[in-house]
């Protein structure tokens, strides 16, 4: 009866892994697009011009490329449990700075530094998912047995 219960544990423990993940996903890929929908809003309310408005998303596009292989690397060589929260924590942090920023450079600054932790971020939750998915998968019971 222990292993059954441990079986439990183990597998509501992998599907709240893999719920946070996701989300964590999900943020990520909404705070990438949001900037396009607020655009007005941020203008109206710290200015800015046609230029400022793009690199806004570029700031954030950009560091967010050019660090992601680097980023899912780390995560291999640190690993990713540690880097992921790193990355949630960091990103996070610069969510609640562009919250605050009070210019145009300021909130560019701050989405660069979001990308460049959303590329620490997205990759190591892809590689959970992958070993959480794959874990569970390897304790189903095999149906090799042609019924």
């Amino acid at each position: 009866m222990g292993a059954a219960v441990t079986t439990t544990k183990s597998l509501s423990t992998r599907w709240a892994v893999l719920a946070i993940v996701l989300v964590a996903e999900v943020m990520d890929l909404v705070d990438g697009t949001i900037v396009n929908v607020a655009a007005p809003s941020i203008r109206e309310e710290i200015g800015g011009s046609d230029a400022t408005m793009q690199w806004l998303v570029a700031a954030y596009t950009l560091t967010f490329a050019v660090l992601l292989i680097t980023g899912a690397r780390l995560g291999d060589l640190i690993g990713r449990r540690r880097l992921f929260m790193i990355g949630i924590v960091g990103f996070t942090a610069a969510s609640a700075l562009c919250a605050v920023a009070v210019s145009p450079g300021m909130l560019i600054a701050t989405r660069a530094v979001q990308g460049a932790f959303g590329a620490v971020l997205i990759p190591q939750g892809f590689g959970m998912i992958k070993e959480v998915l794959t874990s569970m998968r390897s304790r189903r019971p095999s149906r090799s047995s042609g019924r």
